[in-house]
């Protein structure tokens, strides 16, 4: 089956994040990535924040309870927000190449403040053919009904799809579900990746 679309993750793909580094401040210990992912999508703060079940506000009060983070809810929000550090290089150029060949979509785990931020300043959504973001949708990421209600939104089958992200456990369930799926941490990654099908 030809693929005809590629579905990508934005942080840590995409956009440049200081992600260990703010989220191991936040939890004032050292994290190694995929348990820090897994910390992220298991927590209940983040998953209400990230399915659009709570506010900036009240994710930054849930959060600091949750991990018993001693410092104030000023100082949490700065860090998350600083997460977001830019643009991966090349990110515009390549998405301008592969969207030459393919339907391009972004299926992102994210937040109103994170998106409004790349909205605003980074240039990159306007790349894309159509753009699924949890919080807007009820779910997240590695949660199956995400996926399905990209395919089923899309109209195409998963053997026509190939799916990018950063975390290990995303990529499996895609790969589950059928679909060509890849971790890959940076724009020339997918570029890479897709030589596969040549």
């Amino acid at each position: 089956m030809k693929i005809t679309t590629l579905l990508i993750d934005l942080g840590g793909v995409l956009v440049d994040l200081r992600w260990r580094e703010n989220v191991s401040a936040l939890l004032q210990r050292d994290v190694p990535f995929e348990q820090l992912h897994q910390a992220w999508i298991s927590s209940k703060a983040a998953k209400a924040f990230e399915t659009g079940q709570s506010d900036f506000n009240q994710f930054i009060s849930h959060f600091q309870q949750e991990f018993s983070i001693t410092k104030n809810e000023q100082e949490i929000q700065k860090d998350f927000m600083q997460m977001l550090a830019g643009p991966k290089a090349g990110a515009k150029e390549i998405l301008t190449e592969l969207k030459k060949h393919y339907r391009l979509a972004v299926l992102s785990n994210t937040n109103p403040p994170h998106i409004s931020e790349v909205r605003e300043n980074y240039g990159l959504l306007e790349h894309f053919d159509d753009i699924f973001l949890s919080f807007e949708m009820g779910c997240m990421k590695p949660d199956p009904e995400i996926y399905l209600r990209a395919l089923e939104h899309m109209a195409v089958e998963p053997g026509e799809v190939c799916f990018f992200d950063d975390g290990l456990i995303n990529v499996e369930a895609a790969k589950s579900l059928g679909m060509h799926s890849f971790q890959v941490f940076s724009p020339e990654e997918i570029q890479q990746s897709l030589q596969t099908f040549k």
